[in-house]
């Protein structure tokens, strides 16, 4: 009797290890990379999971609609040495000083970079502005680190190139402003102090003497 009552447990163990594996597998249609993230094979959304990320991206202010934000703790997605691999993150064009469109794991997205703001292409330098992260990007190792996803479907991130923080350094350039709206972090204390520097030291779009904070410009618009 005891047999029976031993192979019986076995069995519904069995069985209930194949239905939790097909949930999972439900749950999570395309296997996670090693830094947490896959692709929705149903959906086609490019997603990662772990480290408390900010459901839904939703915050609002600004027409650019950045979210103000931080979840925090994602790993960043390392790029790969082969800038035509499918995987890893590689930047294919810029939009404006602070926006650029990469590829991760061989899907198209829109990054959004965290905390700064740059003048708009009908702005003074706004051509200045997107040339200059065109040229620190280029050619570069790109990583990402996920922050958020704003209204607009963008990843909101901070963007290293070959291990340096672009978003900072469009601040240190004086080609973007920190945008005091959106940058609610620790380290926005010290993109402020670089931001005095850069306008003391007349840098970037800071050559004019009173710029217009693109936020601004666009609402006049």
């Amino acid at each position: 009797m005891e047999n029976k009552t031993y192979k019986l447990v076995n069995i519904l163990c069995v069985i209930l290890s194949f239905l939790l594996l097909a949930r999972m597998s439900h749950a999570h249609p395309g296997g996670l990379n090693s830094s947490g993230c896959h692709t929705n094979h149903k959906t086609g959304d490019y997603h990662c999971h772990g480290g408390g990320q900010s459901g839904g991206g939703s915050g609002g202010g600004g027409s650019k609609g950045q979210s103000n934000a931080y979840s925090g703790g994602l790993e960043i997605i390392p790029a790969q040495p082969q800038a035509n691999s499918s995987q890893g993150t590689v930047i294919v064009g810029v939009t404006d000083g602070d926006t650029v469109r990469a590829t991760i794991e061989g899907q198209e997205v829109k990054i959004r970079l965290y905390g700064i703001d740059a003048p708009e292409s009908g702005q003074a330098f706004g051509k200045a502005s997107h040339q200059a992260l065109k040229q620190i990007t280029t050619g570069r190792k790109i990583s990402i680190k996920v922050l958020d996803r704003d209204r607009y479907g963008r990843l909101v991130a901070l963007v290293f190139a070959e291990g340096s923080n672009v978003n900072e350094a469009m601040v240190v350039s004086g080609y973007a402003w920190v945008y005091p709206q959106y940058c609610k972090q620790s380290f926005c204390g010290e993109w402020n102090q670089h931001q005095a520097r850069a306008q003391a030291n007349h840098k970037g779009l800071w050559q004019e003497g009173n710029p217009m904070p693109p936020w601004d410009w666009r609402h006049n618009k």
